[in-house]
């Protein structure tokens, strides 16, 4: 698949996903069903794009590993997206919570923070102590701002059962694992055929994860709507954050063919 391809299919999804958010009123009855779709055609881009990347490296198993995570870890988030899609537009039932797709977007984390790891693994002669010290400090002060924003007005709260309770910390904590562990990539691979691509997904899941947490502080604070800005921005940060990565896939598939014809 050409490069130019994969723009313009990726450009496409992007584009539509932002006309439809800025041009098709929440009251319409075409509203949720396109924007509920549009997280499933996007993240099924991704999977693709991972598994056909898999199938291409041999190189590095550390990066294997990586991807064979990242494949299930996706897949997993990609099903929750099918059940939501289902039973908002087709059933016509409000999703419960939590749910079973609660269930499929919670087990999605650890496979994604497994890639991650082992994304550092492939790269962890990079990594030098200043490098550490700053994303430490980073994680730090990225744990007490969302201690003061989220966890304890949540754990706090007398409002919840516990049930509720534990899965409205659950989320925020495992995007801020998710952060934490994208940052520490981005932190250290700035040279090499695998800056690009690591760079890419990189971006896509700590898109995921502010976007997780804007949405976790939203709806916990009451302020989230269809309609205003910050709620859209939130919306279109999971698309572009599915893009992302299926960019940054074929990028590294990309790379893994340059390696061979040099080889």
């Amino acid at each position: 698949m050409r490069r130019q391809d994969v723009n313009a299919v990726l450009a496409a999804v992007a584009g539509t996903s932002i006309l439809c958010y800025a041009l098709i009123r929440p009251a319409s009855p075409y509203y949720a069903p396109i924007t509920d779709a549009l997280p499933i055609i996007a993240s099924l881009l991704a999977i693709i794009m991972c598994i056909r990347s898999y199938k291409d490296i041999a190189f590095s198993k550390n990066i294997r590993h990586s991807l064979g995570c990242f494949i299930i870890g996706l897949s997993l988030w990609c099903a929750a997206e099918t059940i939501w899609f289902i039973f908002e537009n087709i059933l016509k039932i409000m999703l419960p919570f939590p749910s079973f797709a609660d269930a499929l977007w919670l087990s999605g984390y650890p496979f994604l923070m497994a890639g991650t790891i082992f994304g550092l693994l492939a790269f962890r002669g990079l990594i030098n102590l200043n490098t550490a010290y700053i994303t430490g400090t980073i994680a730090i002060g990225l744990f007490a701002i969302f201690s003061w924003l989220l966890f304890i007005p949540i754990i706090k709260s007398s409002s919840i059962g516990i049930i509720e309770k534990s899965l409205d910390i659950a989320y925020p904590a495992l995007d801020f694992i998710l952060l934490f562990t994208t940052v520490a990539i981005l932190s250290t691979i700035f040279k090499g055929l695998y800056t690009k691509p690591w760079f890419l997904l990189s971006a896509g899941l700590a898109m995921f994860a502010l976007s997780d947490i804007s949405f976790s502080y939203l709806t916990w604070t009451g302020h989230y709507r269809v309609y205003r800005v910050s709620s859209i921005l939130t919306d279109l940060g999971w698309i572009i954050g599915y893009l992302l990565l299926a960019k940054g896939f074929y990028e590294m598939q990309a790379v893994a063919s340059e390696k061979r014809k040099r080889h």
